[in-house]
């Protein structure tokens, strides 16, 4: 007869997951506190506590429980949003090719963004969290979305199945453009300190990602037209599987840094 020694729980260590679930993914939480376990018994764990709450589909129940002219008229505000639904968010169609739900996703630990989002938006809905392996995330769900989805495709270009074929912003003001850019950055793209292989010396990097070529391009272009060094060569897209990257390194990346946060 098989025998298997029943993992006992104490307190502490229930207090231990209550405090640190959803700051950190299910993976380093094992790792840092519960070595000695493996990893489906912390999820079961977190399941049993009622920490681990599954994505609900919240329906707001009327078109009146958020500001439905959000993005009637482009600003720098709802092209931030614009940016970053591009990046990290998507509008869902019905099974008649209708926009039906606008969502946005992002992680937990950025969480200050849905909270800003909600008060522009005069929100009255909830927010869903869900708890993956890889993260805690953080969503909302915007349905009766017939006039923003609208607003999103003629303004911002931000369609459904954008996946693949997602375009610029027809925006004609520059300071539009880049509000839009800063929220597409905080969600595929990053800024960070790296270190030479070469020689050891710490430089700026700033990357942009998409499986779409054409929105990559337009990055490229509106950079290159503002940013533009004649001394130096300017970095090129890199294509890997079905994923486009463009990068600026170096004293490029800081100015490009130094004007986006002013």
């Amino acid at each position: 007869m098989g025998y298997h020694n029943k993992i006992i729980w104490t307190q502490e260590m229930e207090n231990i997951l209550k405090e640190n679930f959803g700051k950190f993914s299910l993976r380093k939480i094992r790792r840092d506190f519960f070595s000695n376990l493996n990893l489906s018994s912390v999820y079961k764990k977190s399941n049993q506590l009622g920490l681990y709450r599954s994505m609900q589909t919240t329906q707001i129940p009327n078109k009146n429980t958020y500001n439905q002219d959000f993005w009637s008229e482009p600003n720098l505000i709802n092209s931030y949003y614009a940016g970053l639904l591009a990046a990290d968010g998507c509008v869902i169609t019905n099974k008649n090719s209708a926009p039906c739900r606008i969502v946005l996703s992002i992680s937990v630990k950025d969480e200050i963004i849905i909270d800003k989002f909600i008060n522009y938006l005069d929100y009255k809905g909830k927010r869903n969290y869900k708890y993956p392996a890889t993260g805690a995330m953080v969503a909302l769900f915007l349905s009766s979305v017939y006039k923003p989805a609208k607003d999103l495709a003629i303004n911002f270009n931000v369609t459904p199945i954008k996946t693949f074929r997602l375009g610029p912003p027809p925006l004609v003001n520059k300071n539009l453009e880049f509000s839009y850019l800063i929220g597409y950055i905080d969600g595929d793209g990053s800024c960070a300190a790296r270190k030479s292989t070469l020689t050891g010396r710490p430089y700026l990097e700033m990357s942009f990602v998409s499986a779409s070529r054409k929105i990559i391009e337009w990055i490229e272009l509106m950079i290159n037209r503002t940013f533009h060094n004649p001394n130096s060569s300017l970095p090129k897209i890199r294509k890997k599987e079905n994923c486009y990257r463009y990068v600026v390194t170096g004293l490029r990346a800081a100015i490009i840094q130094n004007y986006l946060n002013t």
